[in-house]
């Protein structure tokens, strides 16, 4: 076996992720990608087959699940604020990391739909579990009655627009990244906890 194939192909995916947010996916040319990873074209082929093998196999490491969990770093205090902040923090991080390519993404699903399961794959595990947390702090009861994916859908989703909308916001809400995220955990926080039913 060809102990240099990871290698070629990590060059060539993370060639093919440049290229791809700077680009597109029309302006995205197999002779651009193997050039840009030092490889010729025919080891490009002979790695994905064809530049749509090369798209999926894009859209499939950026949507890898794997590390999901890694959301929950830090959030094991037992204080609902607190927790969340730390799960607010995490996303907005991994988010950052390929925030340029999932805006690509996004502009090209309408004519490429068959990369919405990959650009949904990845939200949706951590929706799964960011909505089993809610889920344990109802049980808990420090959240109160309601639907927790939704709770996790709408709280994600809240971080995505900020994370993704940043180029609009940055001169609009001055504000740090810190303050931003503990006065929307704040807010969001008091619309799901838990209150007496004398209040």
């Amino acid at each position: 076996m060809n102990t240099q194939e990871p290698d070629t192909r990590e060059r060539l995916l993370i060639a093919a992720a440049h290229i791809y947010t700077q680009r597109g996916s029309r302006g995205m040319t197999t002779r651009a990608v193997a050039q840009r990873a030092g490889v010729s074209e025919l080891t490009l082929f002979r790695q994905f087959g064809t530049k749509q093998g090369l798209l999926d196999a894009l859209g499939e490491r950026f949507a890898s699940v794997e590390n999901v969990d890694h959301l929950f770093a830090g959030a094991d205090t037992g204080d609902l604020y607190t927790d969340l902040c730390a799960v607010a923090r995490n996303a907005m991080a991994a988010m950052r990391e390929v925030q340029l390519l999932m805006r690509v993404q996004l502009m090209e699903v309408s004519s490429h739909p068959e990369q919405e399961p990959f650009l949904a794959k990845r939200p949706l595990a951590a929706i799964r579990l960011l909505g089993a947390f809610f889920a344990h702090r109802q049980d808990t009861g420090e959240v109160g009655p309601g639907d927790p994916i939704l709770f996790a859908h709408m709280f994600l989703a809240l971080l995505f627009a900020r994370t993704i909308g940043a180029p609009m916001f940055r001169h609009v809400i001055p504000h740090s990244e810190d303050v931003v995220i503990e006065t929307f955990v704040e807010v969001f926080v008091h619309g799901v906890a838990s209150r007496p039913e004398n209040e």
